[in-house]
């Protein structure tokens, strides 16, 4: 049901959360107080270096359950291929049965980002087949290589209730 985009999405944090999510240090006393401080070079952001095609490590066929923020659960595939940044990488497999009538809503994705261990992909657009039945997809599906060697996805799609879950690989 998340992919007919008849759901409403309640989208990810909400305001409050969004904005009040990050603390500040207490204000230093004196003129230094106003002066912003340079960064040391070399130093790190914290945040993994990006880079400009698919790792290795996440090129195959990954399947398994997600759920939408209402909780409904689904089954999702996904095949990413190697690629460059702004090239289609990736095509799910998506299939509705609703009242005994099949709709294929499986769809292309274009490489937005990458770090070593993640994607953030794009969906291509185009024309959707079944209006009111498929989502139109969203410019932030994330997915991301866990410790265990699952790929944890996160949609970024409203209309589809921004579905969550972990993947396997695929034989």
């Amino acid at each position: 049901l998340y992919s007919m985009g008849l759901l409403p999405g309640t989208g990810g944090k909400s305001g409050a959360q969004a904005e009040g999510s990050s603390t500040r240090p207490p204000a230093a006393s004196g003129s230094d107080a106003a002066t912003p401080r340079p960064t040391p070079s070399g130093s790190s952001t914290g945040q993994p270096p990006s880079r400009d095609s698919v790792p290795k490590e996440l090129v195959g066929t990954w399947k398994g359950s997600v759920t939408s923020n209402l909780g409904l659960p689904s089954t999702f595939e996904i095949t990413i291929r190697e690629g460059r940044k702004g090239e289609v990488v990736g095509r799910d497999k998506s299939v509705l049965n609703l009242f005994g009538t099949e709709y294929d809503c499986s769809g292309d994705w274009k490489l937005a980002s990458a770090t070593d261990r993640s994607l953030v992909l794009d969906t291509v657009g185009g024309t959707n087949p079944h209006p009111g039945i498929c989502s139109n997809g969203s410019a932030d599906e994330r997915f991301t290589l866990n410790e265990g060697g699952t790929l944890h996805y996160r949609s970024g799609d409203r209309a589809a209730g921004n579905p969550e879950g972990d993947l396997t690989r695929s034989p």
